[in-house]
C-alpha cells in the first residue's frame, strides 16, 4: 500500500522494520504532541487497567475529576452509559476526553459503597506539569518527573536551583 492510503485511513504502521517506530495520522500526532506538553482537555484523571477492569489510578489535583470526588481505586463500569468491559485504556481515554465545557458521565464502583453510582463531570482544559518538587525533612530535595516533554530538562534545573536556595 502507498503512504496516502495509510494516511487517509488514519492507520498506524511499523516503519522500516523498527517495532518502536510508527506512523501517526494527523489526529494521533496532535494528541501525542499535546500529551508531551501536558495540555489536554478532559477530566484530569490517570486511568489504567487493574485486574482486567478499567480503574482510576489517580485523580490529578485541582482538576474536574478531583472536584467531582473521583478516588484512587474507583472502578469505571460505564462511560456515557457504554459498558467498559474489555475496553482498552486508549479507547476509554478517547471517550473520556473531549472539548472543554462538555460533560461525560462515569458509572463508578467504589469499595465500601454498596451500589454503583453515576458521576457527571464537565471537561476542562488541563495542563499537567512535567516536574513537581518539594523539600522533605527540611533539607532533602525531592523532584518528580511526571512525563518527559520539551520543557522537562529546564524545569528540573529550575526546581533544583530553587530547592538548593531553600537549603537542600
Amino acid at each position: 500500500r502507498d503512504f496516502e492510503s495509510y494516511y487517509s485511513a488514519g492507520a498506524t504502521w511499523n516503519a522500516g522494520g523498527d517495532p518502536y517506530t510508527v506512523f501517526l495520522d494527523a489526529k494521533s500526532a496532535k494528541q501525542l504532541a499535546n500529551d508531551l506538553t501536558g495540555k489536554l482537555s478532559g477530566i484530569g484523571a490517570e486511568i489504567g487497567i487493574k485486574n482486567n477492569i478499567l480503574t482510576v489510578i489517580a485523580p490529578i489535583a485541582d482538576t474536574p475529576a478531583a472536584a467531582a470526588g473521583l478516588k484512587t481505586g474507583d472502578l469505571i463500569a460505564k462511560i456515557n452509559n457504554e459498558d467498559t468491559s474489555g475496553m482498552s485504556v486508549e479507547t476509554a481515554v478517547s471517550k473520556i476526553r473531549g472539548d472543554a465545557g462538555t460533560k461525560v458521565t462515569l458509572k463508578l464502583v467504589r469499595s465500601g459503597t454498596p451500589d454503583p453510582f453515576d458521576v457527571t463531570i464537565t471537561r476542562a482544559d488541563i495542563t499537567v506539569p512535567s516536574v513537581k518538587s518539594s523539600l522533605k525533612n527540611g533539607n532533602v530535595a525531592y523532584i518528580t518527573i511526571t512525563r518527559f516533554g520539551p520543557d522537562t530538562a529546564e524545569l528540573v534545573g529550575q526546581a533544583a536551583t530553587s530547592l538548593k536556595a531553600q537549603g537542600a
